[in-house]
C-alpha cells in the first residue's frame, strides 16, 4: 500500500458525517429510518434528529423554492453528489476496515471530482441564486470530500465566511472547518472528525476542551457530540 494510499484509508474512517440520510440500512438489509435504526442504541440522537426534521419540514414549507439560475451547473453539482454518494456507501457500511478496492472507489471520483471542483470555483463560489439551496449543498459535499488539496478547501471556507448568511449552512461549515483545522494541525473546533480508537470512534486530535465543543456544536445546530459518536458508530457497523 503506498503512502497516500495509506493515508486515505485512515481519513476514510475518521468519518465526516455531513448530510445525515433518511434512509439506512438495517442488519437484516432492510432500508429503514435513520431514527428507527437509531431508537434503541441512540436515543437521544434519534429524538434531536426528529426534532430537527421537523423543523427542517417548517422551514421548506415557508421559503420560497427559486429555480436555479444556471441549471446546466446546478443537474451537473447534483450528478456529482450522487455518484460521491455512490462510492461511499460501502465505505460507510465497512467499519473500521473498508477494503482497498472500496477505497480505491472512493479515491477515483474524489480525484475525478476535484479536478471538475477546481475549475467551478476558479472565480469564486457560484452564488445560491445560481445553482440553488440543492445546488450548494452538492457543491459543499464535494468541497468536503476534496481532501487531495487541503489549499482549495481552506480558500473556499474563507470566500464562503465573506457570503453571510447566502453561503453554506453552519453545521456544515463547521464540519469543514474541523476538517480544514486538522490539516493545519490545529485543533478541532466541533469534534465533528472522528477516527478508531481501540475499536471505537472518537474525535480525531487536536480537538478542543470538550465543554467549548459542545457549546460550539449547539450554536451551530450540531447534535451533542455524545449522540454524534453513537450514531457513527451505528452508521459504521459493519452490514
Amino acid at each position: 500500500m503506498n503512502r497516500m494510499f495509506a493515508r486515505f484509508a485512515v481519513t476514510a474512517v475518521m468519518t465526516a458525517m455531513v448530510a445525515i440520510p433518511l434512509k439506512a440500512r438495517a442488519e437484516d438489509g432492510r432500508n429503514t429510518s435513520l431514527q428507527d435504526m437509531l431508537a434503541k442504541p441512540c436515543p437521544t440522537a434519534a429524538q434531536w434528529m426528529k426534532i430537527r426534521e421537523k423543523q427542517a419540514l417548517s422551514e421548506r414549507e415557508t421559503a420560497p423554492v427559486a429555480k436555479p439560475l444556471d441549471m446546466a451547473l446546478y443537474d451537473e453539482l447534483v450528478r456529482m453528489r450522487a455518484e460521491d454518494r455512490r462510492v461511499r456507501t460501502p465505505l460507510q457500511e465497512g467499519g473500521e476496515h473498508p477494503s482497498s478496492a472500496v477505497i480505491q472507489a472512493v479515491m477515483d471520483v474524489d480525484k475525478r471530482n476535484l479536478s471538475r471542483l477546481r475549475d467551478i470555483t476558479a472565480h469564486g463560489l457560484p452564488t445560491r441564486e445560481a445553482i440553488g439551496s440543492d445546488g450548494q449543498a452538492a457543491l459543499f459535499i464535494l468541497i468536503q470530500h476534496a481532501d487531495m488539496d487541503p489549499a482549495l478547501q481552506a480558500r473556499l471556507l474563507a470566500e464562503n465566511e465573506k457570503m453571510g448568511s447566502k453561503g453554506f449552512e453552519p453545521g456544515d461549515v463547521a464540519m469543514l472547518s474541523d476538517r480544514v483545522a486538522l490539516r493545519l494541525g490545529k485543533e478541532q473546533p466541533y469534534g465533528s472528525q472522528l477516527w478508531y480508537v481501540n475499536g471505537h470512534l472518537a474525535p480525531k486530535k487536536p480537538v478542543g476542551q470538550l465543554d467549548a465543543v459542545e457549546k460550539r456544536r449547539q450554536s451551530v445546530n450540531l447534535m451533542p457530540l455524545s449522540d454524534y459518536i453513537c450514531m457513527m458508530e451505528v452508521l459504521q457497523k459493519p452490514r
